[in-house]
C-alpha cells in the first residue's frame, strides 16, 4: 500500500477544502456588502426627534448592481435596523441619496453602518409620507399633494398651498385624492378637515414676483379658485411626485407660460415633507425671469386673515397667528403659519392688499409676503401651519418657541462624516 501517495491526497484534499470555503465565504462577504460607517453628531445642546440623515450616493461604496440594504445605528451596546429610503432626486433610474431619520441628544454622537447587498434584498417599510399628483381638470394643470402623519398639503393651479390638518396621526392624501375622493371640508374624526379658507389668496404658501413698478405677479391659471371667463394671463403648472415615502414625499411643479406686460417667467418648485414632522422644505429654481435695468425680485407669501392677532416680521422669518376661525361650522382656536429661512438668507417682509390679480379675478388677498435678496433666482426655505386641534399650537409663544426651534435645526443639520475603514 502507498501510504505516502494516500497522505498526499488527503493533504492536497483539505487544502482544496480550506480554498473553497475560503472562497465561499469570501463571496458571501462581497454579496452581502461590507458595513460602511458614517458618524451622526448633532451641534445643537437639545434632543431632536426625527432628525435628517441624508447621505449622497457619491459617499457610498456600492459594487455592480447592489444597493444598501440594511441601516443600523448602536444604541446601549445593541444594534438596531432603522427604516431608510433611496431617492432618484434627479430621475435618471438611479437613486441619489440615502435618507433615514434618527432621535439623537443635544451634542451626541451615533455610528451608522450601512450594510450593501444585491438590489432584490432591498427591504420594505411602513409608509409614513404619501404624495401624488392629480391630472384630473386641465392636462396641463396638475394638483400635487404630499403629506406626513401629521398634516396634509396640496397645490392648486395657482401654486397657491392648502392644508389639512389632523385629529389623529394618520396618512390622509389617498382618503381625500384618490378615488373614491371625500371632501377635505368635511370634518373627520379619522382625518380633520382643511382648516383655512383659501379663495383667491396665496393660502399657507405660493410663490409670487413683485416688479419694479412695484406690481406683484402671480402664476394664476385657469384652474384657479373662482374663475369666470379667460384670463389674460395663463400659466401652466404642471406637477409630478419625486418621491412618496415612506419617510420622505417629494413634489416638483413646473410653472411656464407664465407671463406679464413686463415679460415671461418659468420656475420649478419642489416640495418636500418628511415623517414625523409638520412643516414643508422648498427649493425654488426661476429659470426664466424678465431683463431689464432693474429685475423683478421673487418672493413667497400667505394669506392674511381679519382674526390674525398676532404677527412678527423680520428679516429671516414671517409668523403670524389667528384666534377662533371659523371654517365650515369648525371653530378653529388657534391657526398658525410661518415662513422661515436658515440662517443667511435676509428677507424683506411686504404687505400686500386685495386685489393684487389679474383684471378678471376679484382680488388675491389680502397676503403677507417676503421678499429675497434681489440677485436670488434660486432659494430655499421652509413654510409650517398649525391649527390648535391637534395641539401643535397651544399659543402665541409656544408657536413662536417651536418656530424658533424649527428654524434652528433647519439652519444647523446633523453632521455626517464617513468613518475610515
Amino acid at each position: 500500500m502507498d501510504h505516502n501517495g494516500s497522505r498526499k491526497r488527503m493533504r492536497l484534499l483539505s487544502s482544496l477544502k480550506t480554498w473553497i470555503g475560503a472562497a465561499l465565504a469570501f463571496a458571501c462577504v462581497a454579496a452581502a456588502g461590507a458595513d460602511q460607517q458614517f458618524e451622526l453628531r448633532n451641534p445643537l445642546s437639545w434632543a431632536r426627534t426625527a432628525a435628517d440623515v441624508v447621505i449622497p450616493r457619491a459617499d457610498i461604496d456600492l459594487i455592480s448592481g447592489q444597493t444598501v440594504v440594511a441601516v443600523r445605528i448602536d444604541g446601549a451596546g445593541f444594534e438596531y435596523e432603522y427604516p431608510f429610503q433611496l431617492d432618484d432626486l434627479d430621475g435618471d433610474g438611479e437613486w441619489d441619496e440615502l435618507y433615514f431619520q434618527v432621535n439623537i441628544k443635544g451634542g451626541q454622537s451615533l455610528l451608522a453602518s450601512l450594510e450593501t447587498g444585491p438590489r432584490d434584498q432591498a427591504p420594505n417599510f411602513e409608509r409614513r409620507t404619501d404624495a401624488m399628483a392629480d391630472a384630473a381638470g386641465r392636462p396641463d394643470v396638475t394638483k400635487p399633494a404630499w403629506e406626513s402623519e401629521y398634516i396634509s398639503y396640496v397645490s392648486y393651479g395657482a401654486a397657491q398651498v392648502d392644508v389639512v390638518g389632523r385629529v389623529v396621526p394618520r396618512l390622509s392624501v389617498d382618503f381625500l385624492y384618490r378615488e373614491p375622493t371625500h371632501s377635505q371640508h368635511d370634518f373627520t374624526v379619522e382625518h380633520g378637515m382643511d382648516f383655512m379658507s383659501l379663495g383667491n389668496t396665496m393660502g399657507v404658501h405660493a410663490p409670487f414676483v413683485r416688479e419694479p413698478d412695484g406690481t406683484i405677479v402671480r402664476p394664476w391659471s385657469t384652474d384657479a379658485y373662482v374663475v369666470k371667463g379667460p384670463l389674460e394671463r395663463d400659466a401652466r403648472l404642471v406637477s409630478s411626485v419625486v418621491s412618496d415615502g415612506p419617510l420622505r414625499a417629494i413634489v416638483e411643479t413646473r410653472i411656464g407660460q407664465w407671463s406679464s406686460e413686463l415679460g415671461e417667467y418659468a420656475c420649478r418648485i419642489r416640495y418636500t415633507i418628511a415623517a414625523g414632522q409638520r412643516h414643508t422644505t422648498v427649493r425654488v429654481v426661476y429659470d426664466k425671469i424678465p431683463a431689464g435695468d432693474t429685475a423683478p425680485v421673487i418672493g413667497a407669501g400667505t394669506r392674511a386673515f381679519r382674526e390674525d392677532v398676532y404677527v412678527q416680521e423680520s428679516d429671516d422669518r414671517l409668523l403670524v397667528a389667528a384666534r377662533d376661525v371659523l371654517e365650515r361650522g369648525q371653530l378653529v382656536p388657534w391657526m398658525g403659519r410661518a415662513i422661515i429661512t436658515p440662517d443667511g438668507i435676509e428677507l424683506r417682509p411686504l404687505r400686500i392688499p386685495d386685489g393684487a390679480a389679474p383684471k378678471e379675478i376679484s382680488g388675491s388677498g389680502p397676503n403677507y409676503g417676503v421678499l429675497f435678496p434681489e440677485s436670488s433666482r434660486e432659494v430655499e426655505y421652509a413654510f409650517i401651519a398649525s391649527w390648535s386641534i391637534d395641539g401643535a399650537i397651544t399659543s402665541w409663544s409656544q408657536f413662536r418657541d417651536s418656530v424658533d426651534r424649527l428654524q434652528r435645526e433647519i439652519s444647523v443639520p446633523l453632521t455626517v462624516t464617513k468613518s475610515k475603514p
